[in-house]
Order: C-alpha cells, then structure tokens, then sequence
C-alpha cells in the first residue's frame, strides 16, 4: 500500500531472478525508495522459494527454462515411446536458442542424417560436429541411453540433472515394437502378430534382439523401460559377439530380476509423460521446460495402421507380454500416478492464474 492506495504486484513463482527484475520494475515505475523497495524483494524472494519448496515437496522437479552445460537437459528415449518427435523439436529448440546439443542422427547444424550418426547410444560420440560446440558445451542431449549417461558430460554439477522421460504401456510398446522391427525382418517379416502360436511368440519374446537393420542388437519385448533405467541395457548398439564379450556379473544381473522400486525412483526424478496422452506430455513439458515448447506436428513413426491392440490381441499373447514385462508394467503404474500428480499441479497453477487475471481485470 503506497499513501492509502493498494498497488497490485503479481509475481508467478519461476526464479529467483525473474522475481527481483518484476520487482525493480515495480519499483521504478512506482518510484517507491529503495528501503521500501528491499523489503518488497525480500517478501517477493520469500513467495518464490515457498513456491518452490512447495513444488520439491510434491516430489516434482523445477522448472528449467534455458539448460546449461552446469544443469543440461536429457531426454531419456525409450524405444517405440513417441521419442523420435520429441528428438525432433529438442534440436529444432536448441538451434534456435544455441544451445549445444547432441541427439543421433543429426549433424550439427540440425539436419536429419540417417547414417552413422544413428547408431550413437551413448555421448562417446558427442563431438564438436554434433554438439555446435566442444563437448564441454553439451547442453541438451537426447536418444536411447542408460540412466547415468550424464555422468560422462563434462561439466553437468546434478545428478541427475533436469530429464524427461516418456513412458508407454509394455503391450502396446511390445506391439509396436513388432511390427517396425519383426514383421520388417527378411526372415521373420510378413507375419501378423495374432497368427503366431503361444510357443513362437514366447521364444520371440524371450529370444528376439534384432535391430532394424540387423547390424546391432537392442533390447527386445522384455523390460526395456526398466533395463535403461536401471543401466542395465547392455545389448543395445552391440553385436552379439560383443554382448558375449562383456563380463559375466554384467551380463547376469541384466539377466536377473530387475529393481523396479529403484526404477521407479529413477523415474520419479524426471518429468514423466504418456505416450497414449500425448496432450498431457506436451502440457508438462510446455511448463517443465519452457525453451522446450512447441506446436505439434507430425508425428514420425506412425506405426503399423492394421496393428492389433491391447484390446484386439489375443488374451494368451497379452499375458506372454506381461510375463516378462513384470518391471515395466510396475514403471508404467507408478508413471500413471506420475503423470496425474503433474496434471494436479498444473491445474491448480492454472487456477491461480486464472484468478490473477480476475483480480487483474476488476
């Protein structure tokens, strides 16, 4: 209250710095002394990190709106996921703002290569040709890595630093990841899902490594989600030969049964979205990650159109999924209530606002 008048001072809780600068502008379009002025910072200072402990205390992340070397951004791509889209707008945001970057398949200045650059599964290949800059520059990463792969940037002080990580249900993960890779493999191809009997679809599950170009292998049907997570997918990027090569405790604690309460609480410290709420991801990356934002377009990786579904395939072949998708299905759970949890916020933020426009127009 300035001599008997009250003067309206909204500051939405982001940043301690954004908070000072809409205060110093209060300050001198109001020509207010610099002792009122400090008192006012101070009160402002206050509300933003009570907002911000709020936020810690709902166990939700802050917010990023630009990412530094110190404090990068990753994107934790799990394959069949919705990923490739989300690859797509990270590069197109990063070379808007400058930001270095390194997500495969994309050369330096942004263009789509589908060439070596792809097969990148870790930042060993983050060089100067794919970041903008020295690796010491890497601000924003993105692709099929393990939990983890942070540790090798040369400048991130958070473990982890802000993530994202998009998370699908594993029948319908498993379906899509069918058709790209098997039903397109010249010795398995052609086959619907629905026709394989019981025992061919488990040796498929249990067995099947291939990649999209029989070069390398991946992970396959079984506990993807949870094996990055965890830094256990030791096959993907590798020949068969080198996933032998590896060390036995390696290769049997990939083989073993999997933490899911650990992934779960890997998760939990990333903004988690949906595959089939795609909407819902975008809100919470449009909050979560400002310089992030984007208008939608279209989706790469469309998928098969005559797919079977969750609904449509056959009951035995749903459950031959989540036989061995137990950890996965236990992240999808707990990535549902992730999501819901973020949904609240973000509706209750959206009230505050809504009233502060009110007050704003009466």
């Amino acid at each position: 209250m300035l001599d008997g008048e009250t003067l309206p001072l909204i500051i939405r809780p982001r940043h301690p710095t954004a908070a000072q600068a809409r205060v110093a502008a209060f300050c001198r379009v109001h020509k207010l002394p610099g002792g009122a002025c400090a008192d006012i910072t101070l009160a402002a200072l206050r509300e933003v990190r009570g907002a911000e402990a709020a936020i810690q205390a709902g166990g939700l992340p802050l917010m990023q709106r630009t990412p530094t070397p110190e404090r990068p951004f990753v994107f934790l791509h799990h394959e069949k996921c919705a990923g490739s889209s989300l690859r797509r707008y990270l590069v197109r945001a990063a070379t808007k703002r400058g930001v270095g970057f390194f997500v495969p398949c994309y050369d330096g200045g942004g263009v789509y290569r589908e060439d070596e650059r792809c097969y990148a599964f870790d930042l060993s290949n983050a060089t100067a040709a794919y970041s903008g800059g020295a690796p010491a520059d890497l601000a924003a990463v993105a692709g099929h890595f393990n939990w983890g792969v942070w540790e090798t940037m040369p400048s991130t002080s958070m473990n982890p630093p802000p993530c994202l990580s998009l998370v699908r249900h594993p029948v319908d993960r498993a379906i899509s990841l069918f058709y790209e890779r098997v039903f397109q493999d010249d010795r398995l191809g052609g086959k619907r899902l629905n026709s394989y009997s019981l025992g061919d679809f488990e040796w498929l599950l249990k067995e099947w490594k291939g990649s999209a170009f029989s070069m390398w292998r991946d992970e396959g049907f079984g506990d993807q989600v949870c094996k990055n997570l965890l830094g256990l997918a030791i096959n993907r990027g590798r020949t068969p030969r080198a996933v032998e090569e590896l060390p036995a405790e390696v290769r049997r604690r990939a083989a073993s049964s999997l933490d899911a309460v650990l992934a779960i609480e890997r998760l939990e410290q990333c903004v988690v979205g949906l595959q089939e709420d795609w909407t819902g991801a975008q809100r919470a990356i449009d909050y979560w990650f400002p310089w992030l934002s984007f208008v939608d377009d279209v989706r790469r990786n469309a998928g098969f159109t005559d797919a079977e579904t969750r609904h449509t395939l056959r009951p035995e072949l749903v459950a031959a999924i989540e036989r061995c998708n137990t950890c996965d299905l236990a992240v999808y759970e707990a990535a549902t209530r992730r999501v819901a949890t973020q949904a609240a916020f973000l509706d209750e933020r959206a009230a505050v606002l809504a009233a502060e426009r009110g007050e704003r127009a009466g």
